[in-house]
């Protein structure tokens, strides 16, 4: 299954000597399972010091089963940052923009674009998981504040 699959890339990584850097964008129970698994494989391996799990919704957190959430806490390296829903220290990507769109559309990578835009209009994106990977990234909002800086530093 999918925890199974995810196991094993993740060990093919640490055992090479590699972290796990986890951008949670939902709720933490699959990480939870995923860690424990790992876990009863490696015991000897110090989770905490080599799997980084980035939270940003307090929402995410009162969805998780408590004790998953307690589990990935206290088992991981994991930081909670501000929710990029909200207007706060996180690049405002919870917005549609034209100017993004266009973008998109004209970038190398448009007919993936227009692909998704038929799933889901551009008028409704919302990437507001992406403040995670920007985070591990170390890509402030001084180099992406908002949709059209998105664009502007990794759609070209």
């Amino acid at each position: 299954g999918v925890v199974s699959s995810s196991v094993q890339r993740w060990l093919a990584t640490l055992d090479a000597g590699g972290r796990v850097w986890v951008a949670e964008g939902g709720v933490s129970d699959f990480t939870a399972e995923v860690v424990r698994e790992i876990g009863r494989r490696r015991p000897e391996l110090d989770t905490g010091a080599v799997i980084h799990v980035v939270q940003h919704a307090e929402r995410n957190e009162s969805e998780t089963a408590p004790e998953n959430l307690r589990f990935v806490r206290s088992t991981t390296a994991y930081e909670r940052i501000d929710d990029g829903n909200e207007a706060n220290g996180t690049a405002d990507l919870n917005q549609p923009s034209e100017a993004f769109e266009r973008a998109a559309l004209a970038g190398r990578h448009g007919t993936a674009w227009a692909a998704a835009f038929e799933y889901l209009p551009a008028d409704q994106l919302d990437f507001s998981d992406t403040v995670e990977v920007l985070h591990i990234l170390g890509v402030g909002t001084d180099e992406v504040a908002d949709p059209e800086g998105f664009a502007q530093r990794f759609l070209r």
